[in-house]
């Protein structure tokens, strides 16, 4: 048994110890990190083909699509907030109404659907609908999904998906109609049933432990292999859509983007994701691939530990950090399709207004709001970043630190840290860090999404706990009327921005690499990829 093989065994053996709770999340992630090269080198694309090397691939597939996100979520839809989870899930499960590459929403497993009130919502239910393993779809099964998901999980457990919801339940009128109804209104209804996976009654029946185990959806596509940095997906031909033009798409973990962009471009693999800026012109000029890009629904920010010292409670420390950055140049770092940012929610999001005025680099500025914070200079934090994943996430994080040290108003310690380790930093214990680069991708064009996980006490890893926002964003969540959501979600952005939880300073750039024989690839400005439509050439 060679490193390799061995390196994979190993991986397996983890990830089954993770699943039974043998093993931590955290542990696991590192030996990701430590076994990322040998599982997803240059040897193993080399040798991932088999007999169907991609001369011979057809229509059926399979189609590989290499990732820079690792493999570290669970099965259960409704226990993370990995982006890498709900990519992979949307081809595996499929929701009531479903997300479009513009974020509009279109009808998905309901037909159709009607407001009864201000807190009812009904829905008709497509016929015909089958879950990988057989069993017929009905309304039991979308009582089951909404009522976990919005809050009713057992053991007195919340579940991250929660966080987005209000607590519903659901009337099961008939096989193929139910009615959901919230506490209160709940405005982000259509968006958020977007995101939320439809499971089999009997497989929540069965408790969190077994939906962490297999994804049993009713998606284009069901899991066949399941490996830490390989996920194999084959066709379900009993999808209610018609099956897929795909046999089977494979998922591989490659951690590093030059080894993802030499897959590329020799025909090893079909799409690369988290393409690095100066790639974009070699795939351009390459002959059989091509980049596409779009401006994301991502927002990519420095996040403050709002519960440590010293930025906790300290919003003109906060703003003088803000004003000791050349936002403007970490954009430019980037390029492509990035934007600044001017708003701590993204561009395609509904209610977003840009705020004023801009923050940009201004030691004078800055040393006005360090006396407001009553705190001498310079003040020594440490900012956490991470490698690998973001393009040009070195760079940016080398220059931020170089900024905030130029007047000697700050001193920071830059700790960059590989995926595995970074995503340990977000939730370890003690939190390291008092400030950290990192992106938060919105799923879909509702601002809920954007702010009720991280900016909302408790704010996951931020430590957020400002109660006027927590207030604005409970009521923009229970606000059913357009106007009157538009109208609280500008007083929230202002607050946001004068409180400055986080800095958000672009708009992420997203590019792809994509295969000349893949056809009718979408890019979702979500990072979420649905291949029932895409086909490969001969």
């Amino acid at each position: 048994m060679n490193a390799q093989e061995r390196g994979t065994e190993l991986l397996a053996i983890a990830e089954r110890k993770l699943r039974r709770g043998e093993l931590g999340r955290r542990d696991f992630l590192k030996l990701m990190a430590a076994f990322g090269v040998a599982v997803g080198g240059p040897a193993a694309l080399a040798g991932c083909g088999g007999d169907e090397g991609s001369d011979q691939a057809t229509s059926a597939g399979p189609l590989r699509f290499l990732v820079a996100e690792a493999f570290w979520a669970n099965w259960n839809p409704y226990g993370h907030t990995a982006q890498i989870g709900f990519k992979i899930q949307r081809n595996l499960f499929d929701r009531l109404v479903e997300v479009q590459p513009d974020m509009s929403i279109r009808p998905g497993l309901a037909e159709s659907w009607r407001q009864l009130d201000a807190r009812t919502w009904e829905f008709k239910l497509h016929p015909d609908v089958k879950f990988h393993n057989g069993q017929s779809f009905t309304a039991r099964d979308v009582k089951a999904s909404v009522e976990l998901a919005s809050g009713h999980a057992p053991e007195g457990r919340k579940l991250p998906m929660a966080t987005l919801w209000l607590p519903h339940e659901v009337a099961v009128v008939d096989d193929r109609t139910v009615r959901l109804q919230g506490a209160k209104p709940f405005g982000p209804l259509l968006n958020t049933l977007a995101i939320t996976d439809m499971c089999s009654a009997t497989d929540v029946a069965e408790g969190l432990k077994h939906l962490e185990q297999k994804p049993n959806g009713t998606g284009a596509f069901k899991l066949a292999e399941d490996k830490p940095a390989r996920k194999v997906l084959d066709r379900f031909d009993q999808h209610y859509r018609g099956p897929a033009k795909l046999q089977q798409v494979v998922w591989e973990y490659i951690q590093d983007p030059q080894t993802r962009l030499n897959a590329l471009l020799a025909g090893q693999a079909h799409v690369i994701d988290r393409v690095e800026p100066e790639q974009v012109q070699l795939i351009q000029r390459s002959q059989g691939a091509q980049a596409i890009a779009v401006t994301s629904a991502e927002v990519q920010a420095f996040w403050f530990r709002q519960d440590k010292k010293p930025f906790a409670d300290n919003a003109p420390l906060r703003r003088a950090v803000a004003s000791s950055l050349d936002r403007q140049a970490m954009v430019e770092l980037v390029g492509g399709k990035a934007q600044l940012a001017d708003s701590q929610l993204a561009t395609p999001l509904e209610f977003r207004q840009p705020q004023s005025p801009q923050y940009a680099l201004d030691p004078e500025r800055a040393k006005a709001e360090l006396a407001r914070a009553g705190v001498s200079p310079p003040v020594s934090f440490e900012l956490g970043g991470s490698v690998g994943f973001y393009p040009k996430s070195r760079e940016v994080c080398e220059l931020a630190k170089q900024n905030l040290e130029e007047n000697d108003l700050f001193k920071v310690k830059l700790t960059l840290l590989e995926l595995a380790a970074w995503i340990d930093m977000l939730f370890g214990k003690g939190k390291p860090g008092e400030l950290f680069h990192g992106g938060w991708g919105n799923l879909t064009r509702d601002p809920d999404f954007a702010v009720a996980t991280l900016l909302h006490s408790p704010g996951a890893w931020t430590g957020a706990h400002d109660k006027q926002t927590d207030a604005l964003i409970d009521q923009g969540k229970t606000t059913g009327e357009p106007a009157e959501r538009g109208a609280v979600y500008d007083r929230l952005q202002q607050r946001l921005w004068e409180e400055l939880p986080s800095i958000p300073f672009m708009y992420s750039d997203l590019s792809n690499g994509v295969s000349d024989k893949v056809s009718d690839y979408a890019l979702f400005p979500t990072f979420v990829t649905e291949f029932w439509g895409v086909s490969l050439k001969a």
